[in-house]
């Protein structure tokens, strides 16, 4: 997907991988918002970093407490593909040209840029061997690749059947097992040996979180979902290797959200969810309280969010 091809502001239902160009399942319901940002203390190192939407394209960073910006241009990226790589501080994503771009989101500067396959996406970093981990569809078939980010070679490519198509944005990367894990939209947690393409696990999950983040620490898996029935946005936490709940929340305001667009703080505990009037959220995962936000300005896609200054 091209920088410019902004998915809808809808309720939040999982999104399929419709295998050959990434296509997002459309959104559907509109939420109304009321939350003003807190008063801030401390240094300012909340940063989010993604892409501004407009008649150019750029990389923005974006400091919260204060702000401020900093862009560069770039030409395009491919939903799904984007990724924060901690040891490095770099934001990463895949182009439209087969290129994945490793960028320093302050800067601009170019920290790494290797040839890939084209429309590789769902990508991850695995960071203790600096492999580059996605997935994409060859003439039907879906094949996970392994490429070393320091010679830019492939190091594995093997089938994987992903029938019946898999969640856009709900996929992670376990560095303490290996394994590279999609959410079929059957709901399925899929824990994929990159090495080899072995499927050594699946797990059924309690329910199909959009927008999910994969937090180590905890071994779990922190999404967002929509009750048509009540109307209402739920935070869930799921054990991410058994796919069961550890905890359910409402989320106190009503809201609408951008697809793909979300973070987590484990500082503050906080979920962080983009609403449709540019405001990010930080919702607590415990309460479903929003106990901060902060006028952006401007309409951002795929961010990421990272302390430091």
């Amino acid at each position: 997907m091209k920088k410019n091809e902004v998915p809808g502001i809808h309720q939040l239902p999982g999104m399929r991988n419709c295998m050959q160009s990434l296509v997002v399942a459309v959104f559907t319901s509109l939420f109304v918002m009321s939350c003003e940002k807190q008063q801030d203390k401390g240094p300012d190192v909340l940063n989010v970093s993604g892409f501004r939407s407009g008649n150019t394209s750029e990389i923005v960073n974006f400091k919260l407490r204060s702000g401020k910006s900093t862009s560069s241009p770039v030409e395009c990226y491919l939903l799904g593909s984007t990724l924060f790589d901690p040891s490095s501080g770099g934001y990463g994503y895949v182009d439209c040209h087969g290129m994945f771009f490793l960028m320093d989101p302050v800067s601009g500067d170019t920290l790494k840029a290797i040839p890939v396959p084209e429309y590789l996406s769902q990508t991850v970093v695995d960071s203790v061997n600096n492999m580059l981990i996605g997935q994409r569809s060859e003439a039907g078939f879906n094949y996970v690749y392994k490429i070393n980010l320091q010679s830019g070679e492939t190091e594995a490519r093997n089938p994987v059947d992903l029938t019946p198509g898999i969640l856009a944005c709900t996929y992670f990367y376990n560095s303490q097992a290996n394994e590279y894990v999609l959410m079929r939209s059957d709901s399925m947690l899929i824990f994929i040996n990159p090495d080899n393409g072995e499927v050594v696990d699946s797990a059924k999950a309690a329910t199909a979180p959009s927008n999910a983040i994969y937090y180590s620490a905890r071994n779990q898996l922190i999404g967002v979902t929509y009750d048509a029935t009540l109307d209402e946005n739920f935070l869930v936490t799921l054990n991410a290797v058994t796919g069961q709940f550890v905890n359910q929340v409402r989320i106190q305001e009503r809201n609408d959200y951008y697809a793909c667009m979300s973070g987590f703080d484990p500082e503050t505990n906080c979920y962080i969810l983009l609403n449709s009037e540019n405001k990010m959220m930080f919702i607590d995962i415990e309460t479903g309280k929003i106990t901060d936000s902060y006028k952006i300005g401007f309409q951002m896609q795929e961010y990421k969010f990272w302390r430091g200054e």
